[in-house]
């Protein structure tokens, strides 16, 4: 079963082919649409190659993310200082975050050029 579920991350098996697919690509989460950082996203963005994490490709205006100044193109790479790779791993950190009665997400941000700063945002 280990091995199932660690392939079907991919979209290999033939279980996860079809409509789940896009849906683990890119996610809407506090105010934010977050994408898998590829070659695509590095490129669009001008991301540089060290920079590991899951992309923001967009901030809804008047979120709590654009309040706290987020912009699409940095790339979280910690929430709640725990490594995030796909937008899966922020929405089950998200959520395990709400679970615990939390009311505000810590995020670890590294700009393009790899920078990084943390942001606190509300969880509504």
């Amino acid at each position: 079963d280990g091995e199932k579920l660690a392939g079907g991350e991919d979209g290999t098996t033939d279980e996860d082919n079809g409509d789940k697919a896009p849906a683990v690509s890119t996610a809407a989460v506090l105010g934010m649409t977050i994408g898998e950082l590829n070659d695509e996203t590095r490129t669009k963005f001008g991301i540089a190659a060290d920079v590991s994490g899951v992309v923001i490709t967009d901030v809804t205006k008047d979120s709590a993310a654009a309040e706290r100044g987020i912009q699409p193109g940095e790339v979280i790479t910690e929430i709640a200082q725990e490594s995030v790779a796909t937008p899966k791993d922020v929405m089950d950190r998200i959520g395990a975050l709400k679970e615990q009665g939390r009311k505000n997400a810590l995020l670890m941000l590294a700009s393009k050029t790899g920078e990084l700063r943390f942001v606190t945002i509300r969880m509504d």
